[in-house]
């Protein structure tokens, strides 16, 4: 009997062993989960190159804005992408949202419990966050803008 049960807890133990293997293989041990992945810097499929173009930009979009849940904040989705340059670092500080001659100040803790992380973007790679500014309800009209430092050319645009 007691032959038996250990042949079977030895049969379990490899099956678990093969079938671990397996998914690991198919799924790969090292791709983070989704919710890891939400405010990533994404990096192009291709080898990177190690200089810049010659007429690099970085291209960042955002949509129309939307009032956060709890009513007191708005809530921009941005997407940085740059085309050319090394890299590029960007950092929730710099966005400037402006709405009638009025700039509305960036709420750096709900935009960082968004999950908002200062990051440096490789050439072709992509970041995608939302930003939150204070406000209690949601422009018609706005302009959101990046102040870089002059080494970078900047473009911003809704999407």
């Amino acid at each position: 009997m007691k032959t038996v049960m250990k042949l079977a807890i030895g049969i379990l133990v490899a099956v678990a062993v093969v079938a671990s293997i397996a998914f690991l293989l198919m799924n790969g041990s090292n791709s983070p989960s989704q919710s890891q992945t939400q405010n990533s810097a994404v990096l192009p499929s291709d080898s990177l190159p190690s200089t810049q173009n010659a007429n690099p930009v970085v291209t960042i979009t955002y949509d129309k804005g939307r009032l956060a849940p709890c009513g007191t904040g708005i809530m921009v989705s941005v997407t940085i992408k740059n085309d050319g340059y090394e890299s590029f670092s960007s950092s929730s500080s710099n966005f400037v949202f402006t709405a009638n001659g009025a700039t509305y100040k960036l709420d750096y803790s709900e935009t960082k419990t968004l999950g908002w992380q200062n990051t440096a973007i490789p050439n072709g790679g992509n970041y995608d966050a939302t930003l939150v500014f204070e406000g209690n309800a949601v422009p018609t009209l706005f302009v959101l803008s990046y102040k870089a430092s002059a080494d970078y050319n900047v473009v911003c645009q809704p999407k």
